[in-house]
């Protein structure tokens, strides 16, 4: 009898809570490290490239106001809070949407958000985490994390190609094939590469 009650009451508060979900306690980009698919669609999902005010993500769904964790690519690298304020277009200080470099930038499901970026220039480079994330730890002047919960410490970069920017997340010193995230911003003029 307490079992049945029991469980009218569970169903109850569930089905009052309008079957909203409820947030998970840990790090919000956990997931099976076997199902690799699964692990690029999330990490894209939630990880994307900054240039000044300018997020770059294939997420869509990201709204006005929602928090973004940001490792700028400095030396030393630091870790800065920011909010969206709302789509970006060719009309906002958007570097990445300049008509010069608008239509690459775009492919591959890229959305581009306007960030309130206080205190920082706009040429800052950066890496961005859509939730809280990453519980950084500082090493060597680099932001250190592991968040993919594999036991190995990552870190955030980037290099330059011949015509733009190579981002990534990674275990390697460099970019590399282990990358564990990248993506790549189109400048749409030519750069002396650091990339190996």
């Amino acid at each position: 009898m307490k079992t049945n009650r029991l469980s009218v009451l569970t169903v109850s508060l569930f089905l009052m809570t309008g079957c909203e979900r409820v947030p998970d306690k840990g790090p919000a980009l956990q997931f099976d490290n076997k199902n690799i698919s699964q692990v690029t669609q999330r990490l894209n999902e939630n990880i994307g490239w900054i240039h000044g005010t300018c997020l770059a993500i294939r997420n869509g769904k990201i709204k006005t106001g929602e928090t973004i964790q940001m490792i700028v690519l400095s030396n030393p690298q630091r870790m800065v809070d920011t909010k969206i304020l709302g789509v970006a277009d060719s009309n906002s200080a958007c570097s990445a949407l300049l008509s010069d470099r608008a239509e690459q930038n775009k492919e591959d499901g890229r959305f581009f958000y306007s960030l309130d970026v206080k205190n920082e220039t706009t040429n800052v480079m950066a890496i961005g985490f859509v939730s809280s994330a990453v519980k950084p730890r500082n090493g060597n002047h680099l932001v250190e994390f592991d968040i993919n919960n594999d036991g190995k410490v990552e870190h955030a970069g980037m290099c330059l190609t011949s015509e733009g920017v190579q981002f990534y997340i990674s275990s390697s010193s460099a970019f590399d094939d282990k990358a564990l995230w990248s993506d790549y911003y189109y400048l749409g003029y030519d750069n002396k590469p650091t990339c190996p």
